[in-house]
């Protein structure tokens, strides 16, 4: 079971560094070379990742945390805010990269760019540091008991071997859609 933690802390670091990445090149980059791979990235890995996590995950820690229904809940509303910010990122990257638009409305898409990311950035790590410290510490606590198989089956399914689902930004193919 450590070494599921620890495979699952080193993908939350991939996740945050290929993230990080990804938005500083885009920030950086005025002709939007680095916009598809980021698009891509966040729908193509990071929103499977969290729906993987909530279909195989967070209703088996709620049916195991009797005392304590809705644990789950939380993280789910925050999927759902990082969903909700990675539609605004894709208008903003739209906006940002349409020849037609006016440059001031180019210029303010690129700064509300910046803003949804370092907001999504903020909700990411905090959502993460969280399932690290309480719900993968609930998921290890039952993992001991008659469910354990179980358990980690289903953290398996989301997180892999360490070996698959690859979040660092060099493994994206063509055009940052893998």
């Amino acid at each position: 079971m450590n070494q599921m933690i620890e495979t699952i802390q080193g993908r939350h670091q991939e996740i945050l560094g290929a993230l990080n990445a990804l938005s500083r090149a885009v920030v950086a980059d005025a002709q939007g070379a680095h916009s598809l791979q980021l698009s891509g990235f966040l729908r193509h890995k990071l929103l499977p990742h969290m729906h993987r996590e909530e279909h195989h995950l967070y209703g088996l820690v709620d049916g195991i945390t009797e005392q304590n229904p809705g644990v789950a809940a939380t993280m789910a509303i925050d999927h759902h805010f990082v969903e909700s910010q990675i539609g605004s990122i894709g208008e903003c990257l739209r906006t940002a990269s349409l020849e037609n638009a006016q440059d001031s409305e180019r210029w303010e898409a690129r700064r509300e760019l910046e803003t949804l990311l370092a907001q999504l950035n903020a909700v990411l790590r905090l959502h993460l540091r969280r399932e690290e410290q309480v719900y993968l510490m609930t998921l290890k606590h039952y993992a001991k008991r008659e469910i354990g198989n179980e358990v980690r089956l289903r953290m398996q399914r989301v997180y892999g071997d360490g070996k698959t689902d690859n979040f660092s930004t060099d493994a994206a193919a063509p055009g940052g859609i893998s």
